[in-house]
């Protein structure tokens, strides 16, 4: 090849953005991205869900961790991450689906033992008032000691007391 012709075939290649070589680095700077993107969604939607389960003990938490807060700190993080090669199977790995359903169902489970604990104590607390309202009342329809009332065990007058045979 002419000098000519290498000078116009290397202003061509640097024109449509480096030839073969060219084109291997811009796949690889938009994988990059995408990866860049995805990781930074896992994280974001992590820190999120940490969130919103943490939010009734934390409450400060919603207002710090806004969504806008947690994708911009996520995109850096996800950015620092690809550059070393960090998390390339992802945030949660092979187990993603496993930890997503946890995060839901830990809540779930621990809002559900609150609720049975507390239909537990209001039952036993209205089965405590209904007995101390039927003592009550049985106290109140009980005759006055007097003529008319038995005591048990006690000998019945006028009656010879029995004999043992």
């Amino acid at each position: 090849m002419a000098p000519e012709q290498a000078a116009e075939l290397a202003a061509l290649q640097a024109a449509a953005g480096g030839g073969y070589e060219g084109q291997l680095q811009q796949q690889e700077q938009q994988q990059a991205m995408g990866e860049r993107e995805r990781l930074a969604g896992e994280i974001a939607g992590l820190v999120l869900a940490f969130v919103s389960i943490a939010k009734p003990i934390l409450p400060s938490l919603e207002t710090i961790y806004t969504p806008e807060a947690t994708g911009t700190a996520a995109a850096a993080v996800a950015g620092v991450c690809v550059k070393h090669g960090w998390l390339a199977g992802g945030l949660l790995g092979d187990w993603g689906e496993e930890i997503a359903a946890a995060v839901v169902l830990v809540p779930l489970a621990l809002a559900t033992a609150q609720g049975i604990k507390a239909d537990i104590a209001a039952k036993k607390k209205t089965e405590v008032d209904t007995l101390a309202s039927l003592a009550v009342k049985q106290a109140e329809n009980m005759p006055e000691p007097g003529a008319k009332t038995v005591t048990v065990g006690a000998p019945i007058v006028g009656e010879p007391e029995a004999v043992p045979a």
